[in-house]
């Protein structure tokens, strides 16, 4: 359903390829895209009270027409071993499923959705593998009705956004995910929100989940009627670039929060701290976009820092001089010149 004045995407203009998209145009290929009765994030497989969730998880509670997903979570004949009532809802993650996709440093992830009016519901978009690797490109809570949580459990990062103009109780918003090495960016409706200086680090991977949780009322309020509260979810995309280890332009312009002085240290759980600035020849570690806008006056670019202060980018399409060389910051170990 979505038309070319919905489209908020920034990744595709930086050449990201979209390589795996849900459009919601089919029915739901439970099984050999998505598992929707399980998920290792979940104590008890299709239930979880120890995350303050009442959700008990029930594929049929998502319908997909016109191209839209939506979640139905409606009270449950069940009670959960806290002695809470239970409720039926919805769950999308491609773990368990044949195709076992997922997502891994570089990408970038994007989801629009119609966010839920009802008291108790908890959207969000997130990752898990492995009893870990969980970043949350957005969770939702109507009793903060104009805020979304933006959280990296993987390097410890996390804000609040609040915007009363873009976000709201049943609102489409856009949010998009760049689930960087080095640091995770965060875009809504098309503008970077939020870069963590952290990252997730260079083997990092996860399955996506995409759900419709509802609280149990420890940390936000619980459903205070057994009315059906919706969620409803266009599209999830993701997109991947050829070099993902490459730092990127940030795509609202300026110095990549991956250089950003002072944000790499000290963290607890890094997977390898940035120790020193290396050099390698721009053909080893292509960067894309163009060495423009007003730092590249000040002897910096937007894409890299370079040798002697110079810009050694190029420009989109054309090829880089095996002799030029790039400084910039890179967890990995190249031989320094």
């Amino acid at each position: 359903m979505t038309t070319d004045s919905d489209v908020f995407t920034p990744a595709a203009a930086l050449g990201g390829s979209l390589i795996w998209a849900e459009e919601f145009t089919a029915p739901i290929a439970w099984g050999a895209r998505w598992t929707g009765d399980r998920s290792s994030a979940y104590r008890y497989c299709d239930h979880n009270p120890d995350d303050n969730k009442l959700d008990w998880l029930t594929p049929s509670a998502v319908t997909v027409s016109g191209g839209v997903a939506t979640f139905t979570a409606t009270p449950a004949g069940r009670t959960l071993e806290n002695g809470r009532q239970a409720w039926h809802t919805g769950l999308f993650t491609t773990e368990y499923s044949a195709e076992e996709f997922r997502v891994r440093a570089g990408d970038y992830m994007e989801t629009r959705v119609r966010l839920p009016c009802g008291t108790g519901a908890w959207p969000a978009l997130w990752t898990w593998q492995d009893g870990e690797n969980e970043v949350d490109c957005f969770e939702y809570h109507l009793d903060n009705p104009h805020l979304l949580e933006l959280s990296n459990h993987v390097n410890h990062a996390s804000t609040y956004r609040t915007d009363v103009d873009a976000i709201g109780p049943d609102r489409w918003v856009t949010i998009g995910t760049d689930l960087g090495a080095t640091c995770v960016e965060w875009y809504v409706n098309g503008d970077r929100v939020f870069s963590d200086g952290t990252g997730v680090g260079l083997g990092w991977s996860a399955y996506p989940i995409l759900n419709l949780s509802l609280c149990a009322g420890q940390y936000h309020a619980a459903p205070c009627d057994p009315a059906p509260i919706t969620f409803d979810v266009d599209y999830l995309r993701v997109y991947r670039w050829p070099h993902p280890e490459a730092v990127r332009v940030p795509r609202s312009g300026g110095r990549p929060p991956e250089l950003s002085a002072g944000r790499v240290s000290g963290r607890r759980n890094a997977p390898r701290a940035v120790d020193k600035v290396a050099r390698w020849p721009l053909t080893q570690a292509p960067l894309r976009g163009r060495c423009a806008g007003p730092s590249a006056a000040a002897g910096r670019s937007p894409c890299c820092w370079c040798s002697a202060g110079r810009p050694g980018c190029w420009p989109p399409g054309s090829s880089p001089s095996t002799s030029s060389s790039c400084w910039r910051t890179r967890t990995s170990s190249p031989a320094a010149a």
